[in-house]
């Protein structure tokens, strides 16, 4: 899938830059092989969120976050969207309030805030 964010940050759910984001070692690291935990965590941390065997959705009505267990994620809410093939990891702030992405040689972030 291509990217398609915009270089429009309104303040909104989601960033591409760290920033805005806890700090790295307040994260903690679920690879895509960790499927079942990954989804334990997201539930604990989100009472919406759903799940089936292949999919993770969060969605509080305004932004989106889907990622799959094949390694696509996208985000979107009102002005910006992301979508990237190739993620093997996400990481879920340890206070709950964000999940970030990286694609498989870490060099794409993106932080989708709670």
């Amino acid at each position: 899938m291509p990217n398609t964010a915009d270089d429009h940050d309104d303040g909104g759910t989601a960033s591409e830059s760290p920033a805005s984001a806890p700090e790295q070692d307040e994260f903690e690291r679920f690879s895509l092989e960790e499927w079942d935990t990954l989804r334990d965590r997201v539930r604990d941390i989100d009472s919406a969120a759903t799940d089936t065997a292949d999919e993770i959705v969060v969605d509080d009505g305004t932004a989106r976050f889907v990622v799959t267990r094949e390694g696509t994620v996208s985000g979107s809410m009102p002005r910006h969207e992301f979508a990237r093939d190739g993620v093997d990891a996400v990481e879920v702030a340890a206070d709950g309030t964000a999940l970030r992405v990286y694609d498989a040689d870490d060099a794409v972030e993106y932080v989708f805030h709670l």
